[in-house]
């Protein structure tokens, strides 16, 4: 029996060592070969993404981001198409009365429409270029059993109105240059959307959302000149009682890549919650079909997005990365089965695999 064992080849202690030993072996050439494979899909990647001269590497986020399953924002007209029944699917929805500058001679039309609607899941707002529009319109007769438009316009459950506030052109008037002037004055009794504040606010209503230029929601007087009193201007606003601002992102996701949009929506919502006391305010995003389908071919080129994308994927993309900041989304393309298509990619999120856009100098 001992001379058995004694002439054993391998003692226990050497045989555990050596099965460790070929395990750890196993373990390293293993890595190394996921390493390997891990490289060529890197490169894979970076071969994709140099498309152009200064183009983005594009990088597969760990997980699938939150995709948008907030309100969209329609016109009456939108809402009251052919389309109606496809657009009752998705809500929750807006519906806003455009006011603002040349709409406003349809006024009274979009109001008997929006009087018509009592589905739920919609909510109905106003929106005008123009405090002086707004006060006249609000202090005008109501029809029989109301005082004033503004009381009757309570009575068919309208809730909140939008400044809407851009200069337009010579013959499409928007907002006079007088109340673009005071935009960031810092007294509160010339502040133009203060004023406009106030005067919602005189008359009960709770939502108030102010949508100037992509780069005013910024504190500019025109894109990269800052305007000093910019912060001190927001602050006194949501003092007054904005609830939110809306920004037009459809005029930059047409020629960024969705790092840079992500980047600057974030800037800008951290300083409107600052100036809103630290509490993020309403974020409404503005959206259009034609400069999505035009930022689908801008990422092709210039920031890596593939091929064989599915439609809008460039815009979907970004409302995804955003999605947990953003309250709704305003569209104003015409109604149409295209339109409805466009909402639903919006609502399902991203598609994998799901891609991030980073610049080639963040790589590392």
């Amino acid at each position: 029996m001992n001379a058995k064992w004694i002439s054993y080849p391998v003692s226990y202690p050497k045989r555990a060592k050596l099965f460790v030993a070929v395990f750890l072996i196993a373990l390293l050439a293993g890595f190394v070969l996921v390493r390997s494979v891990r490289s060529q899909e890197i490169e894979s990647l970076q071969a994709q993404s140099r498309l152009c001269e200064g183009s983005l590497l594009i990088a597969e986020a760990p997980s699938p981001p939150k995709a948008f399953t907030g309100p969209v924002f329609l016109s009456p007209g939108q809402y009251t198409s052919d389309f109606n029944q496809q657009f009752l699917e998705l809500r929750p929805l807006y519906v806003r009365v455009i006011a603002a500058g040349p709409h406003i001679e349809t006024y009274n039309e979009q109001v008997q429409a929006i009087a018509q609607i009592d589905e739920q899941g919609i909510t109905k707002m106003i929106g005008f270029s123009s405090y002086r529009d707004l006060q006249e319109k609000l202090s005008q007769p109501g029809p029989p059993g109301f005082s004033t438009h503004a009381q009757y316009l309570h009575g068919i459950g309208v809730v909140g109105f939008t400044y809407n506030t851009e200069r337009g052109s010579q013959g499409n008037e928007w907002t006079p240059d007088d109340e673009m002037d005071r935009l960031f004055s810092t007294n509160p009794g010339t502040n133009s959307v203060v004023q406009y504040t106030n005067i919602v606010k005189s008359y009960g209503f709770d939502i108030i959302l102010w949508v100037p230029y992509r780069f005013t929601a910024d504190g500019e007087n025109a894109p990269g000149q800052k305007n000093p009193n910019a912060e001190q201007a927001f602050s006194m606003m949501y003092q007054a009682g904005l609830s939110g601002i809306g920004l037009q992102e459809q005029y930059a996701i047409d020629h960024e890549c969705v790092s840079e949009r992500v980047a600057a929506f974030n800037e800008t919502v951290l300083m409107h919650t600052n100036a809103a006391g630290g509490t993020k305010p309403f974020i409404l995003i503005n959206a259009l079909m034609e400069t999505c389908t035009d930022g689908d071919e801008f990422a092709e080129s210039s920031c890596g997005l593939p091929p064989g994308h599915y439609p809008w994927q460039h815009c979907d993309q970004f409302i995804d990365q955003i999605a947990d900041r953003v309250d709704a989304i305003s569209l104003f393309d015409p109604p149409s089965q295209e339109l409805v298509d466009f909402i639903e990619t919006l609502r399902s999120g991203s598609t994998p695999p799901y891609q991030i856009y980073l610049p080639l100098s963040m790589k590392d």
